[in-house]
């Protein structure tokens, strides 16, 4: 300024700001990228830290039945079905002391509604706004479980159903016999037919039904070798058999197609 207070003269800086204003960029850009990852994610996540959830996704809250905004805040082990906490909170403190932990386990899940959903846990120890934290990725399995329960109560009802007709069979008092079709192998025989016959088991496995007394099966069940489309069941009246000693008998013969093991065969 002059004497009299007028400007004569403007002195003017600058500062090149690109490079703070590129990097500025690239962490919005890199900011936006991760959102959209973690947000879109088919997994849940979050970041607990002092038991409390401080950091979710949107596939974690439509897992456990929140708005996002209600999860934050929330006790994590509020997430986990009662039962169950005691298992993941022992889990979840041996990792925060970096000790020996599960790196994948399963444990139920408590949704908002009170409903018991499947997790199948992944978690890890962090450092999140300089103090340590759990970061987690939940994936729900309730279908695969509810699924394998199915498949273990419908593998125990088979259990139990072949029990029963394997009684049925080893204890009826006729003799009975099952025949691969096409060869008419003894694929199996009761305890009936054992003592009947006078074989043991191993004795008649594998033998051809026919050794124990050939006759004229004119029709029906044993009278071909092909798969029968519309004859299941065939009577025979009066056929000689005989015994391991060698003695003869006479015994009546009813065939029926059946299916034994994914297979077609004679009964």
């Amino acid at each position: 300024f002059d004497a009299e207070g007028h400007v004569t003269q403007i002195i003017e800086s600058s500062l090149d700001i690109t490079a703070r204003k590129r990097a500025e960029e690239a962490l919005k850009e890199s900011e936006r990228k991760y959102s959209t990852l973690v947000n879109n994610s088919p997994t849940g996540i979050y970041i607990d830290q002092g038991g409390q959830i401080v950091f979710a996704n949107d596939r974690l809250a439509d897992i456990y039945g929140y708005p996002r905004r209600e999860l934050v805040g929330i006790a994590s082990r509020e997430l986990v079905y009662p039962k169950d906490r005691a298992f993941t909170d022992d889990i979840r403190e041996r990792r925060l002391k970096g000790e020996q932990a599960p790196a994948e386990y399963d444990a139920r899940g408590l949704t908002k509604d009170g409903k018991t959903v499947w997790i199948k846990r992944r978690n890890a120890r962090i450092e999140y706004l300089g103090k340590p934290a759990i970061m987690g990725n939940v994936v729900d399995i309730t279908e695969r479980k509810q699924a394998e329960d199915a498949l273990h109560a419908s593998q125990e009802e088979l259990r139990e159903s072949e029990q029963k007709y394997r009684t049925l069979f080893d204890y009826d008092p006729n003799s009975i016999f099952l025949l691969e079709l096409g060869t008419f192998y003894i694929l199996d025989v009761n305890a009936r037919a054992l003592a009947c016959y006078g074989y043991d088991k191993e004795e008649l496995i594998g033998k051809s039904f026919f050794d124990l007394g050939a006759d004229d099966f004119q029709d029906g069940v044993l009278a071909t070798t092909q798969l029968l489309t519309s004859t299941l069941c065939s009577a025979y009246p009066k056929i000689r058999h005989q015994r391991k000693d060698g003695s003869h008998f006479y015994v009546d013969v009813y065939a029926c197609r059946t299916k034994y093991s994914r297979k077609y065969g004679i009964i």
